[in-house]
């Protein structure tokens, strides 16, 4: 099974972990954050371990998933793409994506028929 690393230890982090993350468990092995704020580095957020710089530069070289969870999602994305892991993005949440949050019960209605269909694929 593969890792899921969430860029973004912030707000809206807090919020996917609360709302998004229970809904996937079962879908990767570990679960993590990163957040280039050095202070957050090593801490918990919602109970997952937030990687430091060290650790993240090595677990992204391993078969991952990223879900990119900020209002700078566009930067975060280019940098990704720089690095030749943009493939790895699974969903990108911003302040706007939980204004009008419903509880979700399924990926397939979180994500829509596509996603799973992408996941299936991987």
């Amino acid at each position: 099974m593969k890792k899921l690393i969430v860029l973004g230890a912030g707000q809206i982090g807090m919020k996917v972990a609360g709302d998004i993350l229970p809904c996937m468990l079962n879908e990767f092995s570990d679960i993590y954050f990163f957040d280039n704020n050095i202070s957050k580095q090593g801490k918990q957020i919602c109970g997952y371990y937030i990687l430091q710089q060290a650790e993240y530069c090595e677990l992204i070289k391993e078969e991952c998933a990223l879900i990119i969870a900020t209002d700078h999602w566009r930067e975060l994305f280019n940098e990704c793409r720089d690095y030749g892991i943009e493939g790895k993005i699974i969903a990108i949440f911003d302040k706007y994506s939980f204004g009008n949050y419903r509880d979700v019960g399924s990926m397939m209605s979180l994500f829509g028929e596509g996603y799973i269909e992408a996941v299936a694929q991987k």
